[in-house]
């Protein structure tokens, strides 16, 4: 295979895993601690909203 296969595969499976590392994380450490449905969502989607904002309002800069 050639190098830009290889590193286009690498990338790929990399933030596959990692959608699946916060995907399933999250929800897990929030159950450990004792934490509510809402108070789950809160600390999960917050960040990932604050993220998202931050990245579109940023794409509408440049």
């Amino acid at each position: 295979m050639s190098t830009i296969v290889e590193t286009y595969l690498i990338v790929a499976l990399t933030m596959a895993l990692l959608s699946l590392w916060k995907t399933y994380s999250g929800p897990a450490i929030a159950a450990v601690m004792s934490y509510s449905y809402p108070e789950m969502l809160l600390f999960n989607m917050l960040p990932a909203l604050i993220a998202a904002y931050v990245g579109w309002s940023l794409g509408h800069s440049i």
